[in-house]
């Protein structure tokens, strides 16, 4: 072994070493990995560490593995990671590059923010495995006014729900939680429009009513005794708006 890659294996090595002092289990991993291999495979490996840019570095990019198994008795400490960090003459924290929606313009953030490589997994949904066919839409709960028992359909779950609402479909999240979520007066304007005109727009159901689901929340808060002001229909009582 040549004495400059001995360097950079005792410096990648003891870095490793110290995000968990009490578990050698990764270096010796990284050792047998690194020892394994010839100069020329060495310094393919090493090269492939640096920052990508381009999509063909990022698909060819390499990275240095830490294992850390489930239910361990060995934790991970943010706070020894930034002091590794910080030792290495390196941040975590950036200040963002941002684009204004409205205007288009970039402007730098006034604060330094955390900038991690996280893995990103899409969300696979298998749809026939989802997809339910209701029998008849007689059926519907008492709380909540949606579709129950064999009149319930497929249903939109909550990461399903952020999904839509960062890709900024705000108006699609409304149709499934409220107007196909237990608010009838709204529900009924929307499948009167679709049948006379054959297009329907949120801006044409807005203040038609509420979800039933939020008047049942009201309610319970208010045998609770804790004003609120879910149900705009219900006033929030004198003295609850009183301060101690």
């Amino acid at each position: 072994m040549n004495a400059k890659r001995e360097k950079v294996t005792r410096f990648i090595l003891s870095n490793v070493g110290k995000i968990i002092p009490e578990d050698k289990s990764n270096v010796e991993l990284l050792k047998a990995k690194f020892a394994a291999m010839s100069d020329a495979e060495f310094e393919a490996y090493i090269k492939k560490l640096k920052r990508a840019r381009t999509p063909e570095e990022i698909a060819q990019r390499e990275v240095i593995p830490f294992y850390l198994p489930n239910l361990s008795k060995f934790k991970v400490s943010i706070a020894r990671n930034y002091e590794i960090v910080r030792s290495m003459g390196r941040s975590l924290a950036h200040r963002l590059v941002m684009t204004d929606p409205a205007t288009g313009l970039e402007y730098v953030t006034l604060h330094e923010y955390p900038v991690y490589d996280l893995a990103a997994r899409r969300q696979a949904q298998t749809v026939s495995k989802k997809r339910s066919i209701p029998e008849h839409y007689q059926r519907i709960d008492d709380l909540t006014d949606q579709p129950t028992s064999e009149s319930k359909g497929s249903r939109i779950s909550s990461p399903e729900g952020v999904a839509l609402l960062s890709r900024r479909l705000d108006n699609t999240m409304l149709e499934f939680a409220k107007i196909r979520g237990g608010d009838t007066a709204a529900y009924r304007e929307f499948k009167r429009l679709l049948v006379e005109t054959g297009e329907v727009s949120m801006d044409q159901l807005t203040g038609l009513g509420i979800a039933k689901s939020t008047k049942t929340a009201s309610v319970f808060f208010n045998c609770m005794h804790i004003g609120n002001n879910l149900d705009p229909s219900t006033p929030v009582p004198a003295d609850a708006r009183k301060t101690a």
